[in-house]
């Protein structure tokens, strides 16, 4: 990477390094054989739309699936991490690098109660990695923040407070993507006009500092018609990692109730007596109970 390449904007504090990875060609053969699991129809994150994921730490515990992080959904829907593949301890160590980001990241702000972590604590500086796998020009990220915990209001994500967020874009030729900031509109969570938009090459970077992501919304929107070619993003953050055994506990009490509301409404249709049972979808046990404050991606 050539540090004279990069381009700062003045009104967000955007960083954009068009150049920091010369070939991406074996980052893309790796990325495409990965384990996505979040597929079209069946997201997790409300925020993206067609857009398939794949989420890894660096975590090396036992058990080796870790939650990442907590949306505010149904406990049986949370995004887990599997453990960072080489390849991707790679080009982690290589942003560190270049970018002089701190091995450790201090916690600041009171993390939500079903988290690791403490304020005076540190944690390990981009320390997860989403892998979002765009196919097709309708694959879009609707605006939204990347909720910092404790510190982005209503926020339960667990993103560590004033870390910044990168982005590394590996794609065909033809397959680049803009990526959009809009202006706050107050009394309103609808997002503004744009204030900043780039379109991200191939081999690029993009940081996203804290205050940024603090103070705009930013997006991904629909590609002109006719894009075809795969489009890879690997996010790395620096968050605090979820308390499995909370989440488990609290999926299980959900299970509970959900069982005991469903019990009652067949009891009622059953005897004939009460009021019948309301037409609709049915909520089982794995359906998503919506975080109304905020999106991640």
């Amino acid at each position: 990477m050539d540090e004279t390449d990069t381009e700062t904007d003045s009104l967000t504090g955007c960083r954009y390094h068009p150049t920091f990875l010369s070939s991406t060609e074996s980052l893309r053969s790796r990325a495409s054989s990965l384990n996505y699991e979040f597929e079209s129809g069946n997201q997790t994150c409300k925020s993206t739309k067609k857009v398939s994921k794949a989420t890894f730490s660096i975590r090396r515990s036992s058990p080796p699936r870790q939650a990442d992080y907590y949306w505010g959904q149904h406990y049986a829907d949370v995004m887990r991490a599997e453990p960072m593949p080489p390849f991707l301890l790679d080009v982690r160590s290589d942003i560190m690098k270049l970018l002089n980001v701190p091995d450790f990241s201090p916690i600041t702000v009171e993390p939500p109660a079903i988290s690791y972590g403490k304020v005076g604590d540190s944690v390990p500086s981009l320390n997860s990695c989403i892998v979002n796998l765009y196919n097709g020009d309708d694959s879009v990220v609707t605006p939204h923040h990347d909720g910092q915990a404790g510190s982005t209001p209503g926020a339960q994500k667990a993103v560590v407070a004033g870390t910044s967020i990168y982005s590394l874009t590996a794609c065909d030729e033809g397959a680049e993507r803009k990526i959009q900031l809009y202006a706050p509109q107050p009394g309103s969570t609808k997002p503004g006009k744009v204030v900043y938009e780039k379109e991200l090459a191939n081999g690029s970077l993009f940081e996203l500092p804290a205050a940024a992501n603090g103070a705009y919304k930013h997006g991904i929107p629909k590609a002109p018609k006719g894009v075809v070619g795969a489009r890879y993003a690997f996010i790395f953050r620096t968050v605090v990692e979820v308390e499995m055994s909370v989440l488990e506990e609290r999926k299980r009490e959900g299970d509970r109730k959900l069982a005991e509301k469903a019990g009652k409404r067949g009891g009622e249709g059953e005897s004939g007596g009460g009021k019948r049972p309301r037409k609709g979808k049915k909520r089982g046990p794995t359906s998503l109970r919506q975080d109304k404050q905020m999106n991640v991606d």
